[in-house]
């Protein structure tokens, strides 16, 4: 697939003027010769008149994005144009729109001779137009209301072809819903319906649900966030009991626990549910003792959502009645319902006899939670995620310890004792399932036994991929220095999280990278808040030279000031691996030259760099701008709070102008007046490629 904002439109289109060829062929001619091309997104004016033109000539152009905010009138009108004699768009995502395009296009087009005059008072036949050869349709995010739906809705009975339907977070309310029942009982190859996040109450889900049971093709359907209530949840109970659903969505809607008993009921009959979400309904022991019910011998279910309810022990108790004789569920999410000892027992008797649960997600319940017995007998789960709800004891770490299956442990925020620890990791030293270890935020006493714990962990496990330890409170700089020394001889580790919120001074360290110079697995590093300085400034940058692993570097807050960022620029002139870098909050205040500029006139990997909260100012901006010229592979550069002020922001601006290949620009809080900030925003609405943030509003 091609996002049409990289592909450099404007420099092409300057290069085009001086031949007699239009734009518009060179790229249809181009996109001819890619027969199966999957899709195309656009974003800004010049992308859209050409994209317009390639679509009139019939280019297959099976998948389209359009983003309306930053298009003017004009543009997006060429693209409805172009839409309307195109038939081989078959899915069409529309964002940041309203209706008013609906009306402004009509009118629009009237020169078309294919097009009648009513299109001056309804937008039907436009959408007629457009949506002749859609099987995908998506519309999300753009205030329709009901009386836009109206107008969709009767062009889209015409289309039985339509498959997909996605109207998410729009203003629909009850009346929009019966225009959508008439799509859905026309649309007989209607298979995934989506209304989330609408305003659509208990009359409309009847309404729908007595539509959808006349459509046999439906199999998904999400209708979160409405508040449908128990009476909602009720008619879709009934849907439930007859139509052949997959996928339902009910998170958030205000079911309760009258609502949920009606689901659970009407799993008895159901045979084809696999997904269901009942998340943050309010759900109680007694909504929980009818789901159990319908689970226990449900021959297809395999995920079932329940977080950010109110079931505590009691709920969880009668929950795992069902759960133990359910045979085929793989999903389970319990996670923020307060389950205390009593419900923690319950879930240990569940997996230590469930025989097909895989996925279990446990995280922000009470501290008190306890079930390491269960990890002993369990042969199945291979992601657990206890994050932020007990207090690990030895039964737990036990478990850990010769439990064989779990790829993804996440223990985070949790209190660990030092002990209980070094058993777990001891256990982990010659686990051969293990991936994924997630310990951000544990709290516990950093001694010099946690400080040689994960290091031999980090030199003898062969199994482990990701390991974070984010906000590790207790965990001295020292023992962050060893994780990354005994990475020298790890083969396993690609991603390695040590971010810190505390003071942590390793200046002293000279050789804090030395253990990465000749590791080829790691390729993404977060060390941010690890106080480097001059010292380890020095050290990274001599890594970064030799290493060509690691392509996405975290080092933001870690005062590296004027010096590190010299050294580190000019690691990136022979670097060619990092395609990405935060030096956020680094107090650089001035960029060397010779340095930054020759590294962005070398690499040839740099596409993200975040320089965002720094101090550079005008001069600083300065030079980036002379860089960009250089550069042909940055795409994403964050500037927010660097005091650039007006001259900065006018080198920018003719940066653009001249051409550069960035995508996204984040220019807010830099203190520059109104005029210039309205003549940038004017100068990237005329340039076309690159999304500009200046927000909040420039100084007037």
């Amino acid at each position: 697939g091609i996002n049409a904002e990289y592909m450099g439109f404007a420099q092409l289109k300057k290069g085009m003027e001086k031949t007699s060829e239009k734009l518009g062929d060179i790229f249809a001619g181009f996109l001819n010769f890619a027969i199966n091309f999957p899709a195309i997104t656009v974003a800004s004016t010049t992308t859209a008149k050409v994209i317009a033109e390639v679509l009139q000539r019939g280019v297959r152009i099976p998948e389209l994005a359009i983003d309306f905010k930053n298009l003017d009138d004009s543009s997006a009108t060429e693209l409805f144009c172009g839409l309307r004699k195109n038939i081989f768009v078959n899915k069409l995502t529309i964002r940041n729109t309203t209706p008013h395009y609906g009306k402004l296009l009509s009118d629009s087009i009237i020169h078309n001779s294919e097009v009648i005059a009513k299109l001056n008072e309804d937008p039907v036949a436009l959408y007629e137009g457009v949506l002749q050869s859609m099987s995908r349709l998506m519309i999300t995010n753009n205030s329709f209301e009901d009386k836009d739906i109206d107008s969709l809705a009767k062009a889209l009975k015409s289309k039985p072809s339509l498959f997909h339907l996605n109207l998410e977070g729009n203003r629909i309310t009850d009346a929009g819903a019966e225009y959508i029942s008439s799509v859905i009982e026309s649309a007989q190859h209607l298979s995934i319906l989506d209304l989330g996040s609408n305003r659509i109450r208990a009359n409309g889900a009847k309404i729908l649900a007595i539509a959808l049971a006349k459509n046999k093709s439906i199999s998904k359907i999400n209708l979160k966030n409405n508040k449908i209530l128990p009476l909602g949840a009720q008619s879709i109970a009934v849907l439930l009991k007859t139509a052949s659903l997959t996928v339902l969505n009910l998170r958030n809607t205000g079911i309760q626990d009258e609502g949920v008993a009606a689901i659970g009921a009407a799993l008895g009959a159901n045979k084809t549910l696999q997904n269901l979400n009942l998340g943050g309904n309010s759900i109680t022991a007694k909504g929980a003792k009818g789901l159990s019910l319908g689970i226990s011998n449900h021959p297809a279910l395999k995920i079932l959502h329940l977080g950010n309810n109110a079931l505590k022990c009691e709920g969880v108790a009668e929950l795992s009645k069902g759960l133990i004789m359910n045979t085929c569920l793989t999903q389970l999410d319990l996670s923020r319902n307060t389950i205390g000892m009593t419900g923690s027992e319950a879930i240990s008797n569940v997996i230590s006899t469930n025989k097909s649960l895989t996925h279990l997600i446990l995280s922000r319940n009470e501290k008190s939670m306890k079930f390491g017995n269960g990890l002993l007998l369990n042969k199945t789960l291979t992601h657990l995620n206890l994050e932020g709800c007990m207090e690990v004891g030895e039964e737990f770490a036990n478990g850990i310890q010769k439990n064989k299956t779990l790829e993804y442990i996440g223990i985070g925020n949790n209190t660990i004792d030092v002990a209980l620890l070094m058993q777990m990791a001891q256990g982990l030293i010659f686990n051969n399932s293990l991936k994924v270890l997630n310990l951000n935020g544990i709290i516990g006493r950093s001694t010099k036994v946690v400080k040689n714990m994960f290091p031999e962990l980090l030199l003898k496990n062969k199994s482990i991929t990701e390991l974070s330890l984010n906000n590790a409170n207790g965990l001295s700089p020292a023992f962050r220095v060893e994780i990354l020394r005994a990475l020298e001889r790890n083969s396993s580790i690609r991603k390695l999280e040590l971010e810190s919120r505390w003071e942590n001074n390793v200046s002293k360290e000279e050789h804090l990278f030395e253990g990465l110079k000749n590791n080829t697995a790691l390729n993404y590093l977060n060390i941010t808040g690890l106080i480097l300085k001059k010292n380890g400034g020095s050290s990274l940058a001599k890594m970064l030279e030799v290493n060509n692993a690691i392509t996405y570097l975290h080092i933001a807050n870690c005062a590296l000031g004027n010096e590190g960022a010299a050294g580190l620029f000019q690691a990136l002139a022979v670097n060619k691996s990092i395609s990405a870098l935060n030096l956020s909050e680094n107090s650089i205040s001035i960029l060397e030259p010779s340095s930054f500029l020759k590294a962005l006139k070398v690499n040839r990997s740099l596409a993200h760099l975040d320089l965002s909260k720094n101090q550079i100012g005008s001069p600083g901006a300065d030079i980036i701008a002379e860089g960009l010229l250089m550069n042909r592979t940055l795409t994403h550069l964050d500037l927010k709070g660097n005091h650039i002020g007006n001259i900065g922001c006018r080198n920018i601006a003719n940066t653009l102008l001249k051409g550069c290949c960035l995508c996204y620009l984040n220019l807010k809080k830099n203190y520059f007046s109104g005029d210039d900030g309205i003549a940038l925003k004017e100068i990237c609405a005329q340039w076309g490629q690159c999304h500009v943030i200046i927000q909040p509003p420039p100084l007037q």
